[in-house]
């Protein structure tokens, strides 16, 4: 069964790094005890590209590199790594069975078209876990077809954490929510 209302997003904000404020999230999380899965993004490493991009693994914190410079002229500078990508897949889709919250660092253009972290969106809310991402404007409406019931959160860590403590509840309450 798909619980799909138990989708959170925020939209991007200029002065707010959503990435942060899920890293603080995650934190929260961890610190109560609860099991979290997924990926926010990081930016490389002092010796990599300026283009290059990591998605840092919750669980493991594993950095890997999912986009990179193709060649020196800057085309392609933002291609996703095939690879990188498939690392991620493999190393955190075995995590969303025991997880209790799913965050994912983007719902983005890759997704629309069921690329990039789509199969992870898909696997956590099959499997009826929260999910907590964020979503730009130009990607809002595939966004809001695959989760019709997404709730808008603001970028704010106790409006994340007061969705998070409903999401929870609402699981528990289902007789057949725990896997």
């Amino acid at each position: 069964m798909s619980n799909i209302q138990w989708v959170a997003a925020l939209s991007n904000h200029p002065e707010v790094s959503a990435q942060t404020l899920f890293a603080h999230v995650v934190a929260a999380w961890s610190a109560a005890g609860y099991r979290v899965a997924g990926v926010i993004s990081e930016s490389g490493a002092p010796q990599a590209p300026c283009a290059a991009g990591h998605l840092r693994d919750l669980a493991s914190g594993t950095q890997i590199l999912v986009r990179k410079s193709v060649d020196t002229t800057g085309a392609n500078a933002h291609a996703m790594s095939g690879a990188g990508l498939a690392q991620v897949l493999q190393l955190v889709r075995p995590q969303l069975a025991q997880a209790d919250f799913v965050v994912l660092s983007r719902f983005g253009e890759p997704e629309t078209r069921q690329g990039g972290l789509w199969p992870l969106f898909l696997a956590a809310t099959v499997a009826g876990k929260p999910v907590l991402t964020t979503v730009s404007i130009h990607e809002k409406l595939p966004f809001e077809r695959y989760a019709p019931q997404v709730q808008y959160v603001q970028p704010v860590i106790e409006d994340i954490m007061r969705w998070g403590d409903t999401a929870l509840k609402d699981q528990r309450a289902l007789p057949s929510s725990r896997g």
